[in-house]
């Protein structure tokens, strides 16, 4: 099976970059590995399509990406911290 090829676009590296914890880097960069060979599945994280594009939570990051399918290509778009669901944006 020919794999993927993933290309982080800038937006996405700098968000990979902000990544504060060392474990939590580890695991998002795990999960953008798992996209080389099943980016519509990329078993064990859960990712959706949405609009075009697709996301993928892994922790309390979410991953934004495009599949190019007859390039078998990997765009990721936005690597960013998704809120909390209990975090209110009134109190701050």
């Amino acid at each position: 099976m020919a794999g993927y090829r993933v290309i982080i676009l800038p937006p996405a590296a700098d968000g990979l970059n902000s990544i504060p914890s060392a474990s939590e880097l580890v695991r998002v960069k795990d999960a953008l590995g798992k996209l080389l060979e099943r980016p519509e599945n990329p078993k064990p994280y859960e990712a959706k399509e949405r609009k075009g594009a697709w996301e993928m939570h892994v922790g309390r990051w979410k991953v934004t990406y495009e599949i190019r399918r007859i390039e078998l290509v990997v765009y990721v778009h936005a690597i960013k911290e998704s809120p909390s669901w209990a975090f209110d944006y009134r109190n701050n």
